[in-house]
């Protein structure tokens, strides 16, 4: 089981590529409450089928990440579920939420209920669209 990204990227020297290919390696902690993912990204398939020291570092794609697991919600397959997780992480942007102040006092603004009005802005964005990012080699 891989990721194919089906975009065209740009790597080392300007070199453009029109897909990545992505192999996730876990592990999960004693209590079964995280997954721990390593990634090997590669410029095709068969990059990776070569067996050499070929992968390549992409800034966007993490080289490893920490996802929480739930049995219960997310299922028994592990893998299935690491490579799910990571097609979310990439293909998202990521959120971040602070609290909204008056410009020209720096106070909090509240809303009618008295609870601090909070505002959001992209602090990390997405790298692909979810379109361009599949599951493969299932078998």
């Amino acid at each position: 089981m891989a990721l194919l990204i089906s975009k065209e990227v740009s790597i080392v020297g300007g070199v453009t590529v029109p897909q990545l290919y992505i192999r996730l390696f876990l592990t999960m902690d004693y209590n079964g409450n995280n997954i721990y993912v390593n990634t090997e990204t590669y410029i095709s398939k068969d990059a990776y089928l070569n067996g050499q020291n070929n992968s390549i570092r992409i800034p966007e794609i993490p080289d490893s990440k920490i996802f929480k697991y739930d049995r219960n919600n997310d299922g028994i397959d592990v893998l299935l579920v690491a490579h799910n997780k990571l097609i979310t992480l990439l293909s998202t942007d990521e959120m971040l939420k602070f609290p909204k102040t008056d410009p020209s006092t720096g106070e909090y603004i509240l809303d009618t209920n008295k609870n601090i009005i909070m505002d959001e802005v992209i602090s990390n964005t997405k790298f692909v669209e979810k379109e361009e990012i599949e599951i493969v080699d299932l078998d």
